[in-house]
């Protein structure tokens, strides 16, 4: 790659004099702001952003001024953030105000070329680094992409945790029930290995130390891990978190050390989902320079289920001690310039007041952190912040429904999609959500939910399978199979080829039918090579494999315009992705043939059972439907999602749904124990706080994410018994929450406040 030399350096008046100027004039930077952009990096900067602070507003101009005022190379400055879509949105920024700068006639911005800047993920900037300097061990290798993938490799390689019947084991990591009497099908072990193994990874788990413990379960993990490690190595694969792994090895070899000798500025987004070898990355990178600049947000920590560790934030200080012999330069931004006057009030009393949120020995948020400041242009003497709380959930959905239908009917939002439901679990069911999607709807209004858990319950994706399955399958009967299927599976077939035989009873869809009859007797009258025992296109022009057969039943109605629609569209594009990471680990998707008892050629046994348990199964399970990395919104339709999901995003109302529904101790918090003393981190805290006082932790800061998203009105709504009564309190900040929440009925003075 060619590298073109950085523009000369410009001072910082000039820099500052050519800023563009936002509505009214005024320079588009607070005070707090400007302090992080002007930092001389004499001393590691650590910047705690909280909600609607403008945190990426500040790290487009900080990087801008770095690149153009002190004159640093772009191709030596590495960007990371945690998400690809937060990746996007600060390149697209990036070119923004670049692009100001040149209409503002700065001198040199025009010559400025952010192409070079290393801008990504850090597993995205580790993979492009590793295989740029060539490094072995990750040349010509496959990366695992998603944990079902690596689900998919763990049952393909046979691991050992595949075959551990060791009920006492999985209970130990919280895999299942102390009340269970049974271990985990396949699936579940599958799923649960590849989470035990992530960890080991990320949290830089000493092998040595853990099989020297003697305790046998730790034994069988070492080995599992190893073998793991050993399949990868022999498959030409790795996963997510042993590209990190291989990318600190690789910082660490004299090839790395010469590449970050040359000096690299390092900045990184989201640092609160940091984990330990991410850490650890981070301050390897920067050097001895230590030109590194962390921005996040501890109040805003929502993936310790993932690994990561807030304290990588929190105890920022003393990693920096630790790593570079130095005491970072902290400061806050603190100007919330998204949320009425109220909600900020709301979410100041409802962070600073817990007492979870507040320990003597262990750093649970920041030191010293001020609370947030109302600055922005929201106002207006109605409720900002309201509660619809009834003794059950369909008369609170209602109320809620009629609210929703207000704002979207009366205009008091332009749009619906200004209106998002949050909640713990997007599951449309009668135990989550569902009374309050159904009521919404009954008002006419469409709801979009991309996280619903319920891609393979949709009435295409089922009819889409059930014509995969026909096709294959046309004697199908589980007695039939060469072994038995997991549980539930057999019952999810029959609702899948049931819903395709609905479609075909609406008559309009003869063509789709006549293809799957064709296909069906193409394969009878197939002649089985022994050599070659797979389905070939007639005169054995090509291979057929299963994505060449799904590919062809999407070109048929309905499945073709399906795929243009927001919601269906994606379901049925998630299948197709899955249906790819199946075959790179299944026979490359060749479909064997074995002799037909009447005559002729059926599918292999083994392949239509693998295509079921592992494949189908994989679906069946409960499959996330993917989130557009370019729109999350749907114009004219009312938003639900995941708190997680609702991240970095804003809206003029959010009615967070079902209190009630929280984090609760899981083998997540089971994890950090059991892995506590076999990993290092110079940010682990003094004294390891309960599981309980954990999982506590993770509520406040979830429903703080979640009240903090909301612009011009704030409502929670749910159920309130005495049962319910405790979960309510934590969400509702207990006693500090007396005096700014109204009740429901008060809401009606909205109309004269349009939102």
């Amino acid at each position: 790659m060619t590298t073109v030399a950085p523009p000369a350096p410009v001072s910082l008046p000039d820099f500052y004099a050519a800023l563009p100027r936002l509505p009214g004039g005024t320079l588009p930077l607070s005070a707090d702001q400007r302090r992080a952009v002007e930092h001389d990096f004499a001393l590691p900067l650590w910047v705690i952003a909280g909600p609607g602070t403008g945190k990426t507003h500040t790290l487009v101009w900080l990087t801008l001024k770095r690149l153009l005022v002190d004159g640093v190379p772009p191709q030596r400055l590495m960007l990371t953030t945690f998400t690809r879509k937060a990746a996007t949105e600060l390149r697209t920024r990036l070119i923004h105000g670049r692009q100001a700068l040149v209409d503002a006639g700065l001198r040199g911005a025009g010559k400025l070329d952010l192409s070079q800047v290393m801008l990504g993920t850090l597993h995205e900037l580790a993979s492009d680094v590793l295989q740029r300097e060539r490094y072995p061990e990750t040349l010509r290798v496959r990366l695992l992409g998603d944990e079902l993938t690596q689900q998919f490799f763990v049952r393909r390689t046979r691991n050992p945790l595949m075959d551990c019947d060791d009920l006492k084991f999985w209970q130990r990591f919280s895999m299942c029930k102390d009340s269970d009497v049974f271990p985990p099908n396949k699936a579940k072990r599958a799923e649960f290995a590849g989470k035990l193994f992530n960890r080991m990874t990320e949290n830089s788990v000493d092998l040595g130390l853990m099989r020297a413990s003697g305790e046998p379960h730790f034994i069988l993990l070492v080995g599992a891990y190893e073998r793991y490690l050993h399949d990868l190595h022999a498959g030409h694969r790795t996963d997510q978190s042993l590209m990190q792994r291989h990318f600190l090895e690789y910082l660490k070899s004299p090839a790395g050390q010469a590449w970050v000798a040359d000096g690299l500025t390092v900045v990184v987004d989201e640092y609160q989902d940091t984990n330990p070898i991410q850490e650890e990355i981070y301050f390897t990178l920067a050097g001895g320079r230590g030109d590194l600049t962390v921005v996040g947000d501890d109040d805003q920590s929502l993936y310790r289920f993932r690994g990561a560790t807030v304290e990588a934030l929190t105890n920022y200080d003393d990693a920096c001690q630790h790593f570079l012999g130095r005491k970072p330069a902290p400061l806050y931004l603190t100007e919330n310039r998204r949320s009425h006057p109220q909600i900020v009030a709301w979410v100041n009393a409802f962070i600073g007041g817990h007492p979870e949120m507040n320990d003597p020995v262990v750093r649970v948020r920041a030191p010293g952190k001020p609370p947030l400041v109302a600055r922005a242009d929201v106002s207006g003497t109605y409720p900002a912040v309201a509660v619809v709380a009834e003794a059950d959930n369909p008369t609170a959905a209602g109320k809620v429904a009629g609210l929703v239908a207000d704002l979207v009917h009366g205009g008091l939002v332009s749009d619906a999609s200004q209106v998002a439901l949050l909640t713990f679990s997007t599951r449309e069911s009668t135990q989550g959500i569902g009374a309050y999607t159904d009521a919404i709807r009954a008002q006419g209004l469409e709801v979009y939910n991309p996280r619903s858990k319920q891609a393979h319950l949709d009435a295409r994706a089922l009819a889409l399978v059930g014509a995969f399955s026909v096709l294959l399958d046309p004697d199908y009967a589980p007695v039939n199979l060469v072994a038995p299927l997991p549980r539930g599976v057999p019952e999810y077939l029959v609702k899948a080829r049931t819903a395709f035989q609905d479609l075909l009873d609406t008559g309009r869809h003869d063509d789709l039918w006549d293809y799957v009859v064709n296909s069906q007797e193409a394969v009878r009258q197939s002649t089985i090579d022994p050599d070659w025992p797979y389905l070939t296109r007639t005169g054995k022009q090509g291979e057929v494999t299963l994505s060449s057969l799904l590919f062809k039943l999407l070109s048929y109605e309905p499945f073709a315009s399906d795929l243009r629609d927001p919601a269906i569209g994606e379901r049925l594009k998630a299948l197709n992705l899955i249906l790819a990471e199946y075959e790179a680990l299944f026979s490359d998707g060749r479909i064997k043939l074995a002799p037909h008892p009447g005559g002729g050629a059926q599918v292999d046994g083994w392949t239509l059972y693998n295509f079921y348990s592992v494949f189908v199964e994989g679906f069946h399970d409960g499959l996330n439907d993917p989130e557009d990395a370019e729109a999350s919104l749907q114009p004219g339709m009312v938003n639900v999602m995941t708190i997680h999901q609702s991240k970095g995003l804003e809206f003029e109302v959010v009615i967070v749904l079902r209190p009630d529904r929280q984090p609760f101790v899981s083998d997540t918090h089971q994890l950090e124990d059991e892995f506590h003393a076999f990993s290092q981190s110079p940010t682990r805290p003094a004294r390891r706080r309960t599981q309980d006082e954990r999982a506590a932790e993770d509520t406040i800061r979830l429903f703080f994410v979640a009240y903090s998203r909301a612009r011009r009105l704030l409502v929670v709504a749910g159920q309130l018994t005495p049962d319910t009564a405790p979960a309510w309190d934590r969400v509702m900040g207990g006693a500090y929450a007396s005096g700014l929440i109204r009740q429901k009925n008060d809401l009606t003075t909205l109309g004269a406040h349009p939102l």
